[in-house]
């Protein structure tokens, strides 16, 4: 960054103090659950009427050492005040195996939720990195549609953002693990800011 900034004119680089605020209930849960290992969330937090609705990521535990690190589930939470959440049992996928879980049935990790642009038939179109197959019984495809056709960045239409349907089943982008989706209102267009990883002369760079 010092270096790139060396060729820019009135560009400052301030960092102000971080304050953390307290948040409640998005805690992991206990050994055996679906969000066991890990809960995380790239910043998908949408308020309608009051109510902040989240999507987020987990990891259940692990099986074996032979089980890929990345193995995620799509969540949902809400709450009233932003502090204080609530993980819902949604009832809607994976209860055989998790029961009285939040789940719901996108696959991979998810990382942007936006509210849908005038003309698109959904209400929010989401953006998924897609790294594992198919999970049997939380993304079933016979019962919702599913394609799994590779790991990469896919799209996804819903009408309440619980129930998905695929938009894209190739991948848009095949490398890479964190994006963002933007819904420019201005322009209506949606943007995608995908991180790539590249080879600049001997240096690797993720851009």
């Amino acid at each position: 960054t010092d270096w790139v900034r060396r060729r820019d004119k009135g560009i400052f680089q301030r960092f102000p103090q971080a304050e953390k605020a307290p948040v409640f209930g998005l805690e992991s849960g206990p050994a055996g659950s679906w969000d066991a290992r890990d809960v995380s969330i790239y910043g998908s937090v949408l308020v309608e009427d009051g109510l902040w609705r989240m999507w987020y990521f987990c990891m259940p535990d692990a099986d074996s050492h032979d089980e890929n690190p990345d193995h995620s589930f799509a969540c949902y939470a809400e709450s009233d005040d932003g502090i204080h959440w609530r993980k819902p049992n949604l009832g809607i996928t994976g209860q055989h195996r998790y029961p009285g879980n939040n789940l719901i049935p996108l696959p991979g990790h998810v990382e942007s939720v936006v509210p849908a642009l005038p003309g698109t038939d959904a209400k929010y179109i989401a953006a998924t990195v897609q790294i594992n197959p198919l999970e049997p019984d939380i993304g079933d495809q016979n019962k919702w549609g599913l394609r799994y056709n590779g790991g990469g960045t896919y799209l996804w239409a819903s009408d309440d953002g619980f129930r998905w349907r695929q938009l894209t089943k190739e991948p848009l982008i095949i490398h890479g693990d964190i994006l963002c989706l933007y819904a420019d209102r201005e322009t209506n267009r949606y943007l995608l800011y995908n991180k790539l990883g590249m080879v600049h002369g001997l240096d690797a760079r993720r851009a």
